[in-house]
């Protein structure tokens, strides 16, 4: 499909599709290394997912660096970390948001061998980011990656949703966006980007169809 071709589809020329990192391209987190997390900082589970997502938007944000972070969680939780422990806390959820799922990663290459660009808008932290950049060679094929860490934004401000429009040259109506959370798809839609609530490959192609737009991007 030549890159000149627009295809109007419910209020959309699409140009290019952009995908969230977490659980979209990535597979679900590493129950093993979550389990490690939490045996480091010696909580159990409720307490842990509790302090663990506190400032995890500041994290994402790039307020906050891994060590910070950690301690952070361990002044809120009222326990101790040494230096060690809070590296190999920092290893650990690196090894837990590195899965990924290929099959999704393969489908969004072959949207950009359709003539689309493609991209990721993602919330994620500075260690986490520079670890899968030297992992997956695949996220340099994106044609561009908005980094929360790296802008200085997190979504759901559609701040970071501008930022995106403006790195890619587009309106709103060019772009797709695909995001497993409900909140980041709506703060996207303010801005006239549509959407779609990611829960897996077939419900993907679903939506694809009820927008009119499967027969456009390769098939699921």
């Amino acid at each position: 499909m030549p890159w000149e071709h627009r295809n109007k589809v419910n209020n959309m020329n699409l140009r290019a599709v952009v995908f969230d990192y977490g659980m979209v391209l990535s597979a679900a987190a590493d129950p093993s290394a979550r389990w490690s997390l939490m045996r480091i900082c010696g909580l159990d589970e409720d307490t842990f997912e509790l302090h663990y997502w506190a400032n995890r938007r500041a994290y994402d944000a790039g307020e906050l660096v891994g060590e910070t972070y950690w301690q952070q969680i361990a002044s809120g939780a009222g326990i101790i970390l040494g230096a060690e422990q809070i590296q190999t806390l920092i290893d650990y959820d690196i090894k837990m948001w590195s899965s990924v799922d290929h099959a999704m990663v393969a489908w969004a290459l072959r949207v950009r061998e359709c003539g689309y660009l493609i991209g990721i808008l993602s919330n994620i932290n500075k260690e986490l980011v520079s670890s899968l950049e030297q992992q997956f060679p695949w996220i340099h094929q994106f044609d561009h990656t908005v980094w929360s860490c790296r802008v200085g934004l997190a979504k759901p401000d559609t701040a970071i949703f501008r930022h995106t429009l403006k790195q890619f040259r587009m309106l709103p109506e060019d772009i797709l966006y695909i995001d497993d959370r409900e909140e980041n798809i709506k703060s996207a839609g303010r801005l006239g980007i549509g959407g779609i609530i990611y829960k897996n490959m077939p419900q993907l192609r679903s939506q694809l169809q009820l927008l009119g737009i499967s027969e456009l991007l390769p098939p699921i």
